[in-house]
C-alpha cells in the first residue's frame, strides 16, 4: 500500500497535518531535494505540492512532475493568508481540535 506525502511550506502545514497525512516542510529553495527524496522512497503513490515551488523547478525536476506516474505528483495552489482569514482558520481548527478531544487550545506561532 502507498502512502500520500504533502510537500509545503510552514504556513499551510498544520492544516495538511490535521487531515493525518505525512507532511514534509520545504521552501523553494529546498523543495527539489525533498521532492526528490520522497519519490525515490519507493512507498510513496502520490506526492501533493505547493505550486509556488515547482515554478523554480530546472527542466529536469519538471519533466518529474510531469511524467512521474508513481508516485503521482499533483501540484496545488499555495494557500494565502492574511491576518483576518488566520484568525478565522485558528478559530475554525480551534472548533475542530475543542470537538475531538474536548478541550480548548490557543493555537499560536
Amino acid at each position: 500500500m502507498y502512502n500520500m506525502v504533502v510537500i509545503t511550506d510552514r504556513a499551510s502545514r498544520i492544516g495538511f497535518l490535521l487531515t493525518g497525512v505525512e507532511v514534509k516542510e520545504a521552501t523553494p529553495e529546498t523543495a527539489a531535494e525533498v521532492l526528490k527524496e520522497t519519490v525515490e522512497r519507493g512507498d510513496v503513490g502520490l506526492v501533493a505540492i505547493n505550486e509556488d515551488f515547482i515554478r523554480g523547478f530546472d527542466g529536469r525536476m519538471m519533466r518529474l512532475v510531469t511524467e512521474s506516474e508513481v508516485p503521482l505528483i499533483i501540484p496545488f495552489p499555495p494557500v494565502v493568508y492574511t491576518e483576518e482569514r488566520r484568525d478565522v482558520e485558528e478559530s475554525y481548527a480551534a472548533q475542530l481540535i475543542r470537538k475531538a478531544i474536548g478541550y480548548h487550545i490557543k493555537l499560536t506561532r
